[in-house]
This record gives structure tokens, C-alpha cells and sequence, in this order.
């Protein structure tokens, strides 16, 4: 068995204190997590007495031993991401998705792949989740989905154009005429062969969309116009049947921001921000981009929003996909406001 090397290991075992409290709402006896809190921080003596001298009738306080950090979280995660040799060994096979989360390792394998006979756990030393994908529902009549959208059209729908299949993303706000224009990557205009004077995009069943309109190759995004008597409305799919309203944005986002993709191809998955690293665009410029843990995402989900869920189930909006498949990557959102002077439209 190859050995999952983390030099913390050694390290003095921290605690996580658990904060939990219990509106109103809920019956005594239930408890809600809201956060965990590393008692090696300078913070946390300050943190444990004041939530000490609280009513412990509306507040508690649970303290686990723990013999991992969030730092052994990362290693292990980009050690198994990028060794897929080592992957397989623990998992039985390459998982199709990996990534961490305030509750350790979570890792999805591909649909039909067996779960692993050993404890994963185990093996790894840290907290792990381990699932099997599943087929996304197939569609049915009369539903309004991200394979047949209907107008107020909805980011994250299948879109398609004479000379490509792409995905749609957020709606924006443009500044000047505050008209609400839908959007997807602007690379489905300039990769097309041959590139049409007029891009006009359709749903699968051939619903029209509308028409590229402003562009922006640096930001690699296009804004779309919407067709006569249609409209984008603030609301991205995050399942197949799931739309869900967008009420925030975030210009750009941290490393290990736990972040997902909804695209016409790859469907939804999450994963962790990487990091930002440079890239050349297609107009010769450089645009500095988030980079996720992913590599899941496939040709087809170029555009698809990139977002994260509120405690309240809604979206904030933190970027658009571009592709690059061996490491799924997007404009972040202050890039793309910046070059289209334009603002995600909040519902």
C-alpha cells in the first residue's frame, strides 16, 4: 500500500469546537451545526469562554479530538487528485470527482463503479465520504428543465448554435442600459468554423434564445439578447429539474473556496478552488483565472455557471466556465464585470 505522506501527522492534535444553537422553531433536543472552530487559533480560548457564559438552554458546545487538520485535508485531496495510481488503490477505482470540505475528504466515483471494500478512512487517516454518481432524471413533457428551457430563460440551460453546443450562464445587468441579457463563453463564437455574422442560440428542442450581442474575448464571455417577447430571468439549474435564484455575487474567490459547475455535459459537481493562474486567451492577452480540483468537466459546459449555495439553498455567483478539461477553470465574475461593464442580475 502506497503511504499517504502528511508531515502533520506528528503535529499536536487539535480540537474543533462544535457551535451550535436552535432557533426557535425547533424542537428542544434538536441541535443545528453552524461552524467549526480549530482551538489552535489564537482565537479560540476567547471564543470557548464567551460562548461558555451563553444559555446553554439555546446553545452547545461539543469539543472532539481530532488527529487531522485542514492542511492534511488539502495534501491528501491533491495528492489523491493528481496520483491516480495511489487513487485507485483506496478507492478501487479513479474517482470522477475529489475534493474536501469542513467535513473531510468527499470523494464521488464514476456511475456503475463499485464502492471500495476497505474502509477508506482508514486507510487515509482522515474523515472520508465516498459515493457513486447517478444518472441526472430523464426528461419528461411538459417539464421546464436544462435540456428544454423555456423562457424567462434560466442559467445553466443546454444552448445550441449552428456551428456549436455550449451552456448558458448568468444573467447580467448592463450598466448603461440596464437591459438583462443572458451570456455564455465567447470561445463558442470565436472557435466556430466558420464563424457565422450572427450568432443566434436555440434550445435542444429549437426554441430561439437570442443573439450574441456584446463580447469580450480577453473575459472569454458573450452577453446574449433575448429574443422577441423573451427574457433571462436571475435563476441558474443546478439539477436537471432544480432552478434555483441567484441573490449574491462575489467578484473573485479564495483557494479552497468549495465551489460547482452546472454544465450541459458533466450536469453538477463540486469541488474546491485550486488557486488563480494566468492563461492566454484567444485575443493574445492574459487572464488570470480560477482553477478548481476538479477534471471532471467535459467539451459541451463552456459558459455554465460557477457558483456555491447559501445556508438558504439559493446561489452566489462567483464565475462562468471556460474549459480547460484537465483542470476545470472559470472567469471569475469581477473579470467579467470589468470587461462588459456589466453586473450579475440578483433575484
Amino acid at each position: 500500500m502506497s503511504q499517504i505522506s502528511s508531515s502533520s501527522m506528528s503535529r499536536k492534535r487539535p480540537l474543533l469546537v462544535h457551535h451550535r444553537s436552535r432557533p426557535s422553531n425547533v424542537e428542544p433536543g434538536l441541535v443545528v451545526p453552524l461552524q467549526r472552530y480549530n482551538a489552535e487559533e489564537p482565537e479560540a480560548t476567547a471564543f470557548v469562554e464567551s460562548v461558555s457564559k451563553l444559555d446553554q438552554g439555546s446553545i452547545e458546545i461539543k469539543l472532539d479530538a481530532v488527529d487531522y487538520t485542514t492542511q492534511d485535508l488539502e495534501e491528501t485531496t491533491i495528492q489523491l487528485f493528481e496520483d491516480h495510481a495511489l487513487a485507485e488503490e483506496v478507492f478501487g477505482s479513479v474517482p470522477q470527482e475529489i475534493g474536501y470540505t469542513d467535513q473531510g475528504l468527499d470523494v464521488t466515483l464514476a456511475e456503475g463503479a463499485p464502492l471500495p471494500r476497505r474502509s477508506s478512512e482508514s486507510l487515509l487517516g482522515v474523515p472520508t465520504t465516498v459515493r457513486v454518481a447517478t444518472e441526472e432524471p430523464p426528461t419528461s413533457d411538459g417539464w421546464q428543465t436544462s435540456g428544454a428551457d423555456q423562457s424567462p430563460w434560466t442559467g445553466g440551460s443546454a444552448i445550441n448554435s449552428g456551428t456549436g453546443l455550449c451552456t448558458s450562464g448568468f444573467t447580467w445587468d448592463k450598466w448603461t442600459t440596464r437591459e438583462k441579457m443572458g451570456s455564455t463563453a465567447e470561445h463558442c463564437y470565436q472557435l466556430a468554423s466558420p464563424q457565422p455574422a450572427t450568432q443566434t442560440w436555440k434550445t435542444p428542442p429549437g426554441t430561439t434564445v437570442g443573439n450574441r450581442y456584446f463580447f469580450n474575448i480577453a473575459a472569454d464571455t458573450q452577453l446574449i439578447r433575448a429574443a422577441s417577447g423573451t427574457s433571462f430571468r436571475p435563476r441558474v439549474w443546478v439539477g436537471y429539474n432544480d432552478p434555483r435564484t441567484v441573490k449574491e455575487y462575489k467578484s473573485s474567490v479564495p483557494a479552497t473556496q468549495v465551489v460547482a459547475l452546472y454544465g450541459r455535459t458533466s450536469g453538477y459537481h463540486s469541488t474546491t478552488v485550486l488557486g488563480h493562474f494566468p492563461r492566454t486567451m484567444l485575443d493574445g492577452s492574459t487572464t488570470v483565472l480560477a482553477r478548481t480540483n476538479s477534471n471532471v468537466c467535459q467539451p459541451g459546459d463552456s459558459g455554465g455557471p460557477w457558483f456555491y449555495a447559501r445556508g438558504d439553498g439559493n446561489i452566489v455567483a462567483v464565475g462562468q466556465h471556460v474549459g480547460e478539461w484537465s483542470r476545470c477553470e472559470f472567469v471569475q465574475i469581477g473579470t467579467i464585470s470589468a470587461s462588459l461593464s456589466a453586473s450579475v442580475y440578483l433575484g
